[in-house]
């Protein structure tokens, strides 16, 4: 008798963690539920294989826009008076893009635009310009504009 009263409170205790264990679960058994979880664990890993690709793509896309700016402002000339002369490099995640020179003098003001590929430039860079075209390219690691001064 009493080995069967400790039979029995085991099983009760048993059939209690079962109860909790299964509290929720709209499947009959302990093996319809893990056939259950296994179909859904499949269906996770390929939506998570989806995001996956998809943050791909997405990253790939994203080297193509404006990640990086550098702006160098000088006096180009004694007599001006100020740093009213300035270079900015834009530049996308492939260090392509374009430097805009101004050149500020008292009787004119220049602009030149030299195109950039890979870094580097068909038309000799000055020194602001070369200073411009580093601080575009320490911004793009950052990947936003917000430090372009």
């Amino acid at each position: 008798i009493v080995l069967h009263v400790i039979q029995a409170v085991k099983i009760s205790r048993l059939e209690k963690k079962y109860r909790a264990f299964m509290d929720g679960v709209k499947v009959g058994n302990l093996e319809d539920l893990l056939l259950d979880m296994k179909k859904q664990m499949k269906i996770i890993a390929a939506n998570n294989k989806e995001i996956m690709e998809q943050q791909k793509r997405i990253e790939e896309m994203s080297l193509n826009y404006l990640r990086g700016c550098g702006l160098v402002r000088y006096n180009a000339f004694q007599d001006t008076g100020g740093d009213f002369s300035f270079s900015v490099a834009l530049i996308d995640g492939k260090s392509n893009g374009v430097i805009l020179t101004s050149i500020f003098s008292r009787d004119e003001n220049r602009i030149y635009a030299k195109p950039l590929i890979r870094g580097q430039s068909t038309y000799e860079l000055s020194k602001e310009e070369m200073l411009a075209l580093k601080k575009a390219k320490e911004t793009t690691e950052i990947g936003s504009c917000r430090n372009c001064g």
